[in-house]
């Protein structure tokens, strides 16, 4: 009888212990990440004015400073991770970081691993050629997506540029095929591989186009945009309480006019904000 006794008490404690365990995993999935008194944000320094790294190598834009404001309004420091733009979507699915702060799409593909903020920013593709390309003259999206068809179109790896162009995801029926869409670790490496006819168009998002056209003489962007999109910042899956602390800090700072003052800096027009 004490023998049973003592196996039936032995058999409670586990049970015990095992009940704290869970509730413990239960409340550590409940945490928002900011714990540690840090917002740890993943972006990709290559996608200027959004961002990019400055003169000291540190990463910047409009994002960056963002994201700055919104770790101001949340009373927590800034941490920024940059790496590719390929994993950036990963690392907070993952949990590796807390927000994906990279010109970020709002796509059903990557609605499966993240949850996004509300958007702050409308964009649009377009494509980038030589400036004495004929596809520059054409004037609706028809008719430019049947001059991309069969040709080579240089994209950044993971982009919605990538999406458009080669129809990998449920977001885009893809407008060549996708064996001759070539992916580049940036928009700027995709252009030097058109100006030395490695692809025939880049196809990026408007505003980083602006830039590379600025930085490379003998190209153009399209004045037709290709897309209609919203840039939002994106949390792990079911983080609700940091995406929510997210959304309400992002409200008071387009109220207050300092996401205008930002885009106004880099001269960025935000229909958002105006």
């Amino acid at each position: 009888m004490k023998k049973a006794f003592k196996i039936l008490t032995a058999i409670l404690c586990v049970a015990v212990i095992v009940g704290a365990c869970c509730a413990l995993v239960a409340c550590n999935n409940d945490k928002t990440g900011l714990e540690d008194g840090m917002l740890n944000v993943a972006t990709n320094c290559e996608f200027d004015p959004f961002e990019f790294l400055d003169d000291d190598g540190k990463p910047t834009g409009i994002d960056m400073e963002i994201m700055k404001a919104i770790a101001d309004e949340l009373g927590v420091s800034l941490q920024i991770k940059d790496m590719d733009f390929n994993s950036v979507v990963g690392a907070v699915g993952e949990g590796a970081q807390d927000v994906a702060a990279a010109g970020l799409t709002i796509t059903g593909e990557r609605l499966e691993s993240v949850d996004f903020t509300k958007h702050y920013f409308s964009a649009s593709q377009v494509v980038i050629a030589k400036t004495n390309d004929p596809i520059l003259a054409l004037t609706t999206v028809a008719d430019i997506e049947a001059m991309l068809a069969g040709k080579t179109i240089g994209v950044q790896n993971g982009t919605t540029g990538y999406a458009y162009a080669s129809g990998d995801s449920d977001d885009f029926d893809g407008v060549t095929d996708p064996e001759k869409v070539k992916g580049f670790t940036s928009g700027a490496l995709a252009v030097t591989a058109m100006l030395n006819g490695q692809v025939d168009y880049v196809i990026i998002d408007a505003v980083p186009a602006a830039k590379l056209v600025e930085a490379n003489a003998g190209t153009a962007a399209s004045t037709v945009v290709l897309t209609q999109e919203q840039y939002a910042f994106a949390v792990k899956k079911g983080n609700k309480e940091l995406l929510d602390k997210i959304n309400a800090a992002l409200d008071k700072l387009m109220a207050n006019g300092t996401i205008k003052a930002i885009f106004d800096k880099y001269e960025v027009d935000n229909d958002l904000v105006a």
